[in-house]
């Protein structure tokens, strides 16, 4: 959804969810607690209150994104002893990583889940391993590697492309070849650039 500021026609966007008839659901983190809540019809829900079928929508989606499955059907604490989540919790937790931001693209439509967005809460996420999650730019979709080159390179320590290609354990030749491919897939033509666009994307932290 989107308005326009007649004084200055900048589209101005709106949280999906937060208006009374916006009868779509936008899914958000709740980083402290790792919960799920829900705006749909200008109203802030608890996860658990997720009308029916949106119930079964992300269950299906869940059972069907086998590596996410399992792990988090495997998790375990700080002293590695399993955590046994149940299965509700485990849901709710597929949802946090896979829709974790709060903007203005409806998390489901229809009563249809649509595309995971870029939100991971941290580097190393889990949800970097789960089958249906993928990082995108532009709609483009990355790769693994890509996404950890963008790490390194949008960390200020790992600037040199020596270093980097060292951490990612290939020559320098090969990871200039492989940033140059990046770039011209984004359609970007400088370091700044990319990283700029990436960071705006929440690709990168």
């Amino acid at each position: 959804m989107s308005k326009t500021n007649k004084k200055n026609s900048t589209p101005q966007r709106i949280i999906a969810g937060i208006q009374t008839a916006d009868n779509s659901i936008e899914f958000f983190a709740i980083k402290a607690t790792k919960e799920v809540m829900f705006l749909q019809n200008g109203q802030t829900h608890p996860f658990k209150d997720l009308p029916g079928f949106a119930v079964r929508e992300v269950c299906r989606a869940y059972e069907q994104d086998r590596p996410a499955k399992k792990i988090l059907s495997s998790l375990v604490d700080d002293e590695g002893e399993p955590v046994n989540l149940p299965y509700a919790r485990q849901v709710e937790l597929y949802i946090y990583y896979m829709y974790g931001s709060l903007d203005h693209r409806a998390d489901m439509v229809d009563g249809k889940l649509q595309a995971p967005e870029n939100f991971r809460e941290a580097t190393d996420c889990i949800s970097l391993n789960f089958g249906k999650k993928q990082l995108h730019i532009d709609k483009t979709p990355l790769k693994a590697r890509e996404v950890k080159m963008l790490d390194l390179i949008a960390n200020e320590k790992c600037y040199k492309g020596s270093v980097i290609a060292s951490k990612m354990g290939i020559a320098e030749s090969t990871y200039d070849q492989h940033k140059r491919a990046l770039m011209q897939k984004l359609g970007v033509f400088t370091t700044t650039a990319l990283i700029v666009k990436a960071v705006k994307q929440q690709v990168v932290l």
